[in-house]
């Protein structure tokens, strides 16, 4: 649908309108915002004029009315549902005329859909919830929104959350979305979590959910020496997604972050040559030093990254490793998936993803001798077992990290 707005004087005063139309409907509504002259509405561009805060959040609203529009027409369109200039009309109150809305029941108690519940949660942002989990939950509206796509919409109706919807998401992920068993398992406690909140709002009884099968593999995963990733760094990529990712792989394997914290990385995070930011899992304050390739990776991407999901990275990083030949290299795999264990041979280009960057960059402090509890200050680990987890060293690693030690001690007697 196409939103145009357009001047009226009334009674002396100069408003801002808005003419939606589309699909055999129109409607013609007020925005609420009020000029002091006609001049002050840029009739070209369709803003009003000025670069105080006023009119930047005027120009806001309008950008807002004109989101609630596309999003409703891609919400019923893939639905199948009619759109009438009445669900417009109540939709837009909310960003024009909230006040009028107060007096009546929250919209959450009509929800009957598990994606429209989704949408309800993530446009009305609730208390205490943090941009990490935000991240999460646009990802999952993603999946759901694909996945009605295929189905139709009432396949995600909350009566429908049942073991015959389990199997076609189950299928839907492997298949079209290229799901490992890990990802299936987060995908399916957001299914878990949105559903325990409808029924604790009385959206629903229906607990068929809680029966759902849970599996979790242990993965082998590698940690990448300097010369592979300067390889990956030196890839040459048309600017777009693959070089931001590439970019944002890059300063991982420098930094140790948190996939959740690197999205979030921005100017505001940064103090000359460190981060300082609150690790969205842990909550407390991280200090990062930044070593001279990291800080020109982010001044290259005006200090801040894209909110990317980790499905999409995982799949795009692999991408770009594979055009690397030394990732072509064979290495053997052990995974454990419903407590069998499996061994494998594959190319280490096809076990990188979005932890990998933090595993080499542990692996890397630890061989190039800093010591285990500081760089555990760096990558937020509370406990020696669970840093052990991220290091990848191998028995030669391991004697030669020895050997070096052993030479420290010799020197000094020597002396």
């Amino acid at each position: 649908m196409n939103t145009r707005f357009f001047l009226r004087e009334q009674n002396g005063s100069n408003y801002i309108h808005a003419d939606i139309t589309g699909n055999g409907l129109r409607l013609k509504t007020s925005t609420g915002i009020q000029v002091d002259k006609a001049k002050d509405w840029n009739e070209k561009k369709k803003e009003v004029r000025g670069t105080d805060l006023n009119s930047i959040a005027c120009n806001q609203k309008l950008r807002d009315i004109e989101h609630v529009v596309d999003k409703l027409t891609t919400t019923y369109s893939l639905s199948g549902e009619e759109l009438t200039s009445q669900i417009i009309k109540t939709e837009l109150l909310k960003i024009i005329a909230p006040h009028r809305l107060k007096s009546k029941k929250s919209d959450v108690i009509l929800i009957t859909n598990l994606l429209r519940l989704v949408e309800d949660f993530i446009d009305n942002k609730r208390k205490n919830v943090s941009d990490n989990t935000m991240v999460n939950k646009r990802t999952f509206r993603g999946l759901l929104q694909s996945y009605v796509k295929k189905y139709g919409i009432n396949s995600v109706d909350l009566k429908n959350i049942d073991f015959d919807f389990e199997e076609r998401f189950t299928k839907f992920l492997f298949t079209d979305r290229n799901y490992n068993v890990n990802s299936l398992d987060g995908a399916k406690a957001q299914v878990a979590a949105f559903m325990n909140y409808a029924v604790e709002r009385g959206l629903t009884t229906n607990l068929t959910f809680k029966k759902f099968s849970r599996e979790k593999a242990e993965v082998d995963t590698i940690a990448l020496t300097d010369k592979e990733i300067d390889a990956i760094y030196r890839l040459k990529l048309p600017a777009g997604t693959d070089a931001l990712i590439r970019d944002m792989f890059c300063f991982n394997c420098l930094v140790g972050l948190r996939f959740s914290d690197v999205i979030l990385v921005n100017k505001e995070k940064r103090t000359g040559d460190y981060l300082k930011f609150q690790d969205i899992k842990t909550g407390k304050m991280i200090v990062a030093p930044l070593r001279e390739r990291a800080i020109k990776i982010l001044e290259r991407n005006n200090n801040r990254f894209k909110e990317i999901s980790n499905s999409h990275f995982n799949i795009r990083i692999k991408e770009v490793a594979k055009r690397i030949p030394m990732l072509q290299e064979k290495v053997e795999i052990h995974t454990t998936n419903g407590g069998v264990r499996k061994d494998e041979i594959v190319s280490k280009w096809e076990i990188i993803g979005s932890h990998t960057g933090r595993r080499t960059f542990a692996t890397n402090a630890i061989k190039a001798g800093i010591p285990a509890h500081v760089v555990m200050k760096i990558t937020g680990h509370k406990t020696y077992a669970a840093f052990q987890r991220y290091i990848r060293i191998d028995g030669q690693m391991s004697a030669e990290l020895m050997m070096n030690e052993f030479k420290k001690i010799d020197n000094k007697k020597a002396a």
